[in-house]
């Protein structure tokens, strides 16, 4: 990500990346002042065929909050998939205490291993 400023206008972009073969495009956004990151947080995938992982950090510029997420996907052996982006998202940061786990059919809440009881929130 790069943040600057151009005729008074604060201007974020996203450098894209590669997913695979296929270009995953850069983006700008337009936003009323100088970004500064709110909350960070990394989400991990492995499977047989590799691991990946994303990078999120949430900003606020102004009246205005935008996510970015940056992505890395490391192939397993024998595999040749390649991935590595940066791009806007529409993820919000986790809550403390919280966790979803896959059903097969979806995502659902459940109870995380480190839930702080009694927490106010």
């Amino acid at each position: 990500m790069i943040a600057y400023q151009t005729n008074g206008r604060w201007l974020v972009r996203v450098e894209g990346g590669r997913r695979n073969r296929d270009t995953v495009p850069g983006e700008t956004l337009e936003v009323p002042e100088k970004p500064r990151p709110v909350a960070c947080w990394r989400d991990e995938h492995e499977d047989s065929c590799g691991h990946g992982t994303s990078w999120f950090t949430q900003f606020r510029a102004g009246d205005v909050t935008f996510c970015i997420e940056s992505f890395v996907w490391h192939p397993a052996p024998g595999y040749s998939w390649s991935e590595s982006w940066e791009s806007f998202s529409d993820m919000e940061p986790p809550q403390m205490g919280e966790a979803w786990a896959w059903t097969g059919d979806g995502w659902e809440a459940t109870r995380h291993s480190m839930s702080a009881e009694g927490v106010l929130q």
